[in-house]
């Protein structure tokens, strides 16, 4: 197996229990908004209170465009592609050595625009956004959030960040999480983080 290949199945994970393609699991997505993975009906009954939002979210959207199915399925196959980047550097767009509570107050905002090329994106900004900028979203995201951070501690790890990827042109967004330890802890802030981020989203460098 490449190396590239070995880090997208690390990262391909259930949304509940962390379990990796790795591990030998079979996945399957959320039949509602077709994103999420889970690994059983108990993990994804267990993960539903931080996924709703996401869920209802990407259904109203289809609801109203029916058409955006493809958008969906392309921004979840490049999420899926891009995990392991977007796992090494999205953890240290927030300064964890400075904050280890800041991924509670806030999440990673990418936001992209689809290109030609079959689920290939470009990039507009990445930034740290507080959630007290949500406005009526902001307990439900807040709560999210939350718990995402809380399971990513029950499976080892210091916490969790939380990153949204939101495609501009159809609205359609997915958010993932990823935990880190007390290495990424330790460590000093990147603060290239955010022009190291976009130009390997861009050019689909891929992290190992």
């Amino acid at each position: 197996m490449e190396p590239g290949e070995q880090a997208q199945k690390a990262f391909t994970q259930c949304q509940n229990c962390w379990k990796s393609e790795l591990d030998g699991i079979t996945l399957f997505r959320c039949g509602n908004c077709k994103n999420k993975t889970y690994c059983s009906k108990a993990c994804q009954k267990a993960a539903w209170p931080s996924h709703k939002i996401e869920c209802k979210s990407n259904q109203k959207v289809q609801a109203l465009r029916p058409s955006l199915q493809e958008s969906i399925k392309s921004l979840q196959d490049f999420t899926a592609q891009m995990r392991p980047t977007l796992a090494h550097l999205g953890v240290r767009a927030f300064e964890l050595s400075r904050d280890p509570e800041g991924p509670l107050r806030a999440l990673l905002e990418i936001r992209l625009l689809p290109r030609p090329d079959v689920h290939a994106y470009t990039v507009i900004d990445a930034r740290v956004r507080p959630l007290d900028t949500f406005g009526n979203q902001e307990a439900e995201i807040r709560g999210a959030v939350k718990r995402r951070y809380e399971e990513q501690i029950r499976a080892g790890m210091c916490g969790g960040v939380t990153i949204m990827l939101w495609d501009l042109q159809s609205s359609v967004s997915n958010i993932m999480s990823v935990g880190y330890g007390p290495d990424i802890v330790q460590s000093p802030a990147d603060l290239q983080w955010n022009s190291k981020l976009i130009h390997s989203l861009n050019e689909g460098i891929i992290w190992n």
